[in-house]
């Protein structure tokens, strides 16, 4: 029984780590006139995180670990932008 305790002990602290070393990309996309856009196809360049923009304009991304990141926005009819 003790042998188990330390090993998930052990597992506990090490999912820890990982679970805390990780952040949330947020934020809203608008048009030219401040307008928020719903429907706005969200990426993360060369990964597989992604989100869609909710009516209100709103993106999050979890679960991303730190760094820095180029965002890629499409939707049809609209032009792709980036943003580092």
């Amino acid at each position: 029984m003790k042998k188990f305790t330390f090993l998930f002990l052990l597992t506990f602290i090490f999912a820890g780590q990982f679970t805390f070393s990780q952040v949330k990309i947020k934020g809203q996309v608008q048009d030219t006139r401040s307008q928020p856009l719903e429907g706005i196809s969200i990426h993360i360049l060369n990964t597989n995180h992604g989100a869609v923009s909710n009516r209100d304009g709103n993106y999050t991304m979890a679960k991303v670990l730190p760094g820095r990141y180029t965002l890629i926005f499409s939707s049809i009819g609209y032009v792709s932008r980036t943003k580092e």
